[in-house]
């Protein structure tokens, strides 16, 4: 299918410390930056109608934002609200935002993460071309539930049975030249494997959107998160324990298929 696609990102990295999210530093401002947070925009118009996607490296933002950006693009493109989605990577280390016990959020960066939003959606309509999508899935043992009955009663423990979805799902955007522009992934899978509790970090959905856009120079990978609530990264699962750390194997058993 051709379509109309249009493909932008822009960092979202505070410029001055804020609290991590849900991080075992919680409520605490972060002291280093492991790796930088985004927002990325995706626009697709057949001819007819637009679509506009949007997934920010975040925890998840309560409904203002959403509904800020959704009449931003209406006002501006005449996007329709119902043609537009806005997601969260559900990034544990990232800056604390709107609607998790909101005290702990910052006036300066939810003004910065509106305008950003704003800009990314400007930029992605300076970036239109024409292309096609190429729809896939792969499936792998990347991710374990982590909800296990003991006893009667449930624990946050390695289930080896539990239910889980097996596969990463994917748009590869290619323009009329064959050559890869974007990706749009998803996948149901906590970010959980914590760089450092006192670090900044789009955790495993920012390294695959970045060894993706390094593999493909000048594309741009977005990642959407599944309903991965009782699901982590198989590789924080140990010796019956749940734990942090990184482990770049589930990064590599995603990339193998993108060749």
């Amino acid at each position: 299918m051709t379509t109309q696609i249009g493909i932008a990102k822009e960092i979202i990295t505070p410029p001055f410390k804020t609290c991590l999210a849900c991080s075992q530093y919680y409520g605490k401002p972060y002291m280093e930056i492991h790796d930088d947070v985004y927002v990325k925009a995706l626009i697709l118009f057949d001819g007819i109608n637009y679509g506009l996607i949007i997934s920010f490296d975040l925890l998840f933002h309560d409904r203002s934002l959403n509904n800020s950006l959704k009449y931003y693009a209406f006002e501006k493109y005449n996007i329709p609200s119902e043609h537009t989605i806005i997601c969260y990577t559900h990034t544990h280390n990232s800056p604390f935002s709107m609607g998790y016990d909101s005290h702990n959020a910052s006036d300066e960066y939810e003004e910065f993460l509106l305008n950003r939003g704003k800009m990314c959606i400007d930029r992605a309509f300076t970036n239109i071309f024409e292309g096609s999508l190429h729809y896939g899935s792969a499936e792998g043992d990347w991710n374990i539930n982590q909800r296990l009955n003991v006893d009667g009663k449930v624990e946050m423990k390695p289930n080896l049975d539990g239910p889980r979805d097996n596969s990463i799902y994917f748009l590869v955007i290619k323009d009329r030249d064959n050559k890869i522009r974007a990706f749009l992934l998803n996948y149901a899978c906590h970010p959980v494997h914590y760089p450092a509790p006192t670090m900044l970090s789009a955790e495993y959905p920012g390294r695959l959107c970045q060894l993706l856009e390094a593999k493909y120079y000048g594309a741009i990978a977005m990642f959407t998160q599944g309903a991965g609530a009782d699901s982590r990264p198989r590789g924080t699962a140990k010796a019956g324990k749940l734990k942090p750390g990184i482990d770049e194997q589930i990064i590599d058993g995603y990339r193998k298929h993108f060749k």
